[in-house]
């Protein structure tokens, strides 16, 4: 189905499937005409980055903290959960593809990527290096490098992108994606500060 049937259709549309769509959409950006994965992506660094800026200095204070990590998987764990129930959701609504503007796939992998490579850091060089960190670069390196794998696709993404059209897939391969990215960020991130 085309996007403008979408944004036409959703009209008809109850109050819940609208604020469904608004959600895995995000806000409607992966309406964008082009490249919405990527639209998406840089949505949720913007979001994310303009969040963890306002509270750097209680974050490198919690990151040292089990109980900090504790809470970052228990909302991981909400928004797989929630994110895949909302994508059925749609996919109940509109047919069973990964349609392009589901992009709430993208932002938790952006999340799980930033995460993943502060894990990194902190483990090797403590929670003093979080506040350390240059921001602009920090972002721009989860930005790319999830984007690259995201659209690699490297197993076993590959594998829950091919074999499982449903909202657990779709944000599955983003989380897959997110891991090696979020990896591969801590370690560049090690040696270039």
């Amino acid at each position: 189905m085309a996007t403008e049937k979408i944004l036409m259709s959703s009209s008809a549309l109850s109050l819940g499937q609208k604020l469904t769509l608004w959600l895995v959409s995000l806000g409607k950006v992966g309406f964008c005409p082009y490249a919405p994965g990527t639209a998406g992506s840089l949505a949720s660094v913007l979001l994310l980055a303009v969040l963890f800026h306002g509270f750097k200095n209680h974050l490198a204070a919690w990151a040292g903290h089990a109980s900090f990590w504790i809470i970052c998987l228990g909302l991981t764990l909400l928004g797989f959960y929630g994110g895949q129930k909302a994508i059925n959701k749609m996919l109940a609504t509109f047919g069973q593809q990964d349609f392009g503007w589901i992009v709430f796939d993208e932002a938790l992998g952006i999340w799980v990527t930033a995460l993943g490579a502060l894990a990194v850091v902190v483990a090797c060089r403590g929670s003093a290096a979080f506040a350390g960190l240059g921001e602009v670069k920090f972002w721009i390196l989860v930005f790319v490098s999830f984007r690259i794998f995201d659209i690699l696709k490297v197993f076993p993404g590959s594998w829950f992108d091919k074999n499982w059209i449903n909202g657990a897939g779709i944000m599955l391969d983003d989380l897959v994606a997110a891991v090696y990215a979020g990896g591969l960020s801590g370690l560049v991130l090690l040696f270039w500060p």
